[in-house]
């Protein structure tokens, strides 16, 4: 009895000492979670695209399956899906668009009323004994007129923006391909994972779920 309590403590004295200090492994994950923001941080041009595009063809799939269901053909289905997604995608665009060209034309139009107000607080602070040329700077960052320059200017670089729109639709049209054939993968991952595939069959599809194979139900 006594042999086996110190062959049980030995053990764990052993199996203790092997494992690293919980200092060495925080320092070792914080280093790891400063390289991984560091590298999402430079490959943003991709990363960012990439998960738009994943949550574009998530959200639009459902389509997919739901003219699966109704008996729709394969390519009839796709093309729908392709559809959707490239016309939620003009539809976004076309809505910041939009948006961006208003707020342009709409700042001029106010300038003169934020001018008045701006020289009112002017007053008001110079009242205040505030010095005149710290007063002259506030009001040179506040001036309406720049940020409707701004404005037009990001207007203006968001022609440059094509070659990066032509490669994030190619990657929402590879998605669409792709997403295809996610009931074979389920199918496929049902034998090993059955709670994972109902949960990813109620997700995809609308109102319900698909029929499992028999083994499951």
């Amino acid at each position: 009895m006594g042999d086996a309590t110190t062959s049980c403590r030995s053990r764990e004295l052993s199996s203790a000492s092997a494992s690293p200090p919980r200092g060495i492994v925080f320092l070792v994950a914080l280093a790891a979670a400063l390289v991984g923001a560091v590298a999402l941080r430079q490959l943003a041009w991709l990363v960012g695209p990439v998960f738009l595009a994943l949550v574009i063809v998530t959200l639009t799939h459902p389509v997919h399956a739901w003219l699966r269901q109704h008996k729709a053909p394969a390519l009839i289905s796709l093309i729908g899906l392709v559809v959707c997604i490239y016309g939620l995608v003009i539809a976004l665009v076309a809505v910041i668009a939009f948006s961006m060209a208003r707020l342009a034309g709409l700042l001029p139009a106010y300038a003169d009323s934020a001018n008045a107000i701006i020289r009112a607080l002017s007053a008001r602070l110079s009242n205040l004994g505030i010095a005149a040329p710290q007063l002259q700077a506030v009001v040179a960052a506040l001036d309406l007129r720049r940020a409707a320059a701004a404005v037009t200017a990001l207007l203006r670089s968001m022609i440059s923006f094509g070659a990066s729109l032509i490669f994030f639709l190619s990657l929402l049209l590879f998605m669409a391909i792709d997403s295809v054939g996610i009931d074979s993968r389920i199918a496929m991952l049902s034998a090993q994972r059955p709670g994972l595939a109902r949960a990813l069959q109620t997700f995809e599809t609308p109102g319900g779920t698909l029929p499992l194979p028999a083994s499951l139900d």
